[in-house]
């Protein structure tokens, strides 16, 4: 039997018998080459077409050098250059598995070699000296000088119409464009259920997660009003949205402002949530799923250990699941079950 290689895009599929010479490709160039399968949209195959014209056979890291590009700017130029010299490996690739020759197959892994080089290259924005460089406003910096109960007066504060709306965004964290989607929550006397439909999903660059579902347990003021919001109601579950969210930010901030705290916003939940399981040293993949992460990376962004209140409020959160397992970079020593405190 004999094996086949699924090289370029769906296009331009070729199926191509075992070459007596595949042993001689770098195993890292199939690789590679998997990635041009990728699916990007119109717009971003567009964009990137255009500054293909732009470069004109140029080095990414040379054109964002001569144009003094920002970082991110010059990332999207890294990026629409990778994608062309992809393709053309792709097509290179195919040539040199069907004539079977060895010296085609050699210019296949130098070719390789002159991507992956480009590709480490690090690029660096020319600063001017007579220019101040903008400092990132952080929302975490908000969480300072705030009291332990702040969210719970907060909750108590804001208009009845969105009362649940705070509730949930405080016990699981989820983004504002994910409450804007409508949040499922299930509960019975001791246990409540939260199903999240996530945003920042993205199939390019394999982020997110598509869902997730916290399980907390009954054990602070927060919980217990949801348990008998249901209750008194006879309900087992309902769905909690803010279909408009200028309104929800807007009564958001009103409350904040009745109770004299002017820089938080409804992000700020989010990163008290993160502060909360950091400061209860709950491992990597725990945290990026509650969080709807995909990679432990990104939880860097969202609150500090030092911001947790969890030891005052309690934290409710036991167990998470997702669609995805988590790209875990650190402390992969750690179990996946929680330490709770």
């Amino acid at each position: 039997m004999h094996e086949s290689y699924l090289i370029t895009r769906t296009e331009d599929f070729k199926i191509i018998d075992r070459p007596k010479n595949i042993d001689l490709i770098n195993d890292n160039v199939i690789s590679l080459c998997k990635e041009f399968n990728a699916d990007i949209s119109e717009g971003t195959k567009n964009k990137y077409d255009q500054i293909e014209r732009n470069l004109n056979g140029r080095s990414w890291h040379g054109y964002a050098k001569k144009h003094n590009l920002k970082s991110n700017s010059a990332q999207v130029v890294r990026s629409a250059w990778k994608h062309n010299e992809l393709e053309n490996l792709c097509l290179l690739l195919i040539k040199a598995l069907q004539k079977d020759d060895p010296d085609l197959i050699e210019e296949v892994n130098n070719t390789y070699a002159k991507i992956i080089a480009e590709l480490d290259v690090k690029y660096k924005p020319n600063r001017s000296d007579n220019k101040k460089q903008r400092t990132k406003k952080s929302k975490r910096k908000s969480l300072k000088n705030l009291p332990d109960t702040w969210r719970i007066e907060l909750c108590k504060t804001i208009c009845s119409e969105l009362r649940l709306a705070a509730i949930i965004s405080t016990l699981s964290g989820c983004r504002p464009a994910e409450l804007a989607k409508g949040v499922k929550v299930c509960a019975n006397d001791n246990e409540i259920k939260i199903t999240i439909s996530g945003v920042k999903v993205s199939k390019i660059t394999g982020g997110g997660q598509p869902e997730r579902i916290l399980t907390l347990q009954n054990n602070n003021l927060l919980t217990d009003y949801l348990i008998g919001y249901l209750r008194t109601r006879k309900l087992n579950e309902i769905i909690v949205s803010v279909p408009n969210y200028n309104r929800w930010y807007h009564e958001f901030k009103k409350a904040a402002k009745t109770l004299g705290w002017v820089n938080i916003s409804p992000y700020s939940l989010r990163h008290q949530l993160s502060a909360d399981l950091k400061s209860l040293g709950l491992n990597n993949e725990f945290l990026s799923r509650v969080l709807g992460h995909r990679s432990s990376r990104s939880k860097s962004q969202y609150g500090s250990f030092h911001q947790g209140r969890a030891g005052k409020g309690g934290q409710s959160i036991i167990a998470v699941e997702s669609t995805y397992p988590v790209r875990n970079y650190e402390m992969p020593d750690l179990g996946s079950a929680p330490r709770l405190g």
